[in-house]
C-alpha cells in the first residue's frame, strides 16, 4: 500500500518536469531541418525575427501574398553560411511554433533576403502584422529608458560634454 503510495507521489514529483520540457517553445525564426529526428526541426535557430532589418507584405505573379524580408548586417554572414550548408535541402520558417513554410535552398543566399510564402497564403498578413509588431517591440525593449541613461552618461564625472561648435 504505501509503496503504491510513494509510487504515485514520485510520479507526480515528476509532472512538472515533464509538461515544461514538452511547451518549449521556438521563437519565430528560420531553423534547419534535420533529417532522421523525431523532432526534425533544430532546436537553435539560424536567424531569429530580432535578426530582421526588414519586412514588406507583398503579392506574387499569381496575386499570392508573400512576405519578403531582409537579415540585419551583423547577422548576414552567419545567414549565407547556414543556408550554404542547407543547400539542397529545406530550412523552415516557424511561427508560434508551426511551419509556416519550408523552402528547399539552392544556394548559399548571401544577399541576406528571404521570402516566406505559405499554402495558406490568407494567413500572411495577420502573420506579417503580428511579426512586424514583434520587431517593433524587440526595438522598444533595447532602447528602454535610453534617454535616462544617456543622461546618467553624459552628466557623470569624467566625462567630457561636446558641443556643436567645438568647445
Amino acid at each position: 500500500m504505501w509503496r503504491k503510495l510513494l509510487g504515485i507521489l514520485t510520479l507526480f514529483s515528476f509532472l512538472p518536469y515533464f509538461s515544461t520540457c514538452q511547451n518549449k517553445l521556438r521563437e519565430n525564426g528560420w531553423y534547419h531541418i534535420l533529417s532522421g529526428q523525431t523532432d526534425s526541426i533544430s532546436r537553435e535557430p539560424i536567424v531569429t525575427t530580432k535578426d530582421f532589418i526588414a519586412l514588406k507584405l507583398d503579392t506574387d505573379y499569381f496575386g499570392k501574398y508573400v512576405i519578403s524580408g531582409q537579415i540585419s548586417n551583423y547577422k548576414r554572414k552567419k545567414w549565407a553560411e547556414e543556408t550554404g550548408k542547407a543547400t539542397g535541402r529545406q530550412i523552415a520558417f516557424i511561427f508560434n511554433d508551426s511551419v509556416i513554410t519550408n523552402p528547399r535552398v539552392n544556394c548559399s543566399i548571401e544577399s541576406g533576403a528571404f521570402q516566406i510564402t505559405s499554402v495558406l497564403d490568407e494567413k500572411l498578413p495577420d502573420i506579417y502584422k503580428q511579426l512586424k509588431q514583434e520587431k517593433i517591440d524587440s526595438i522598444a525593449t533595447l532602447f528602454k529608458d535610453w534617454e535616462k541613461r544617456f543622461s546618467l552618461f553624459c552628466h557623470a564625472p569624467g566625462i567630457q560634454r561636446f558641443h556643436k561648435n567645438g568647445n
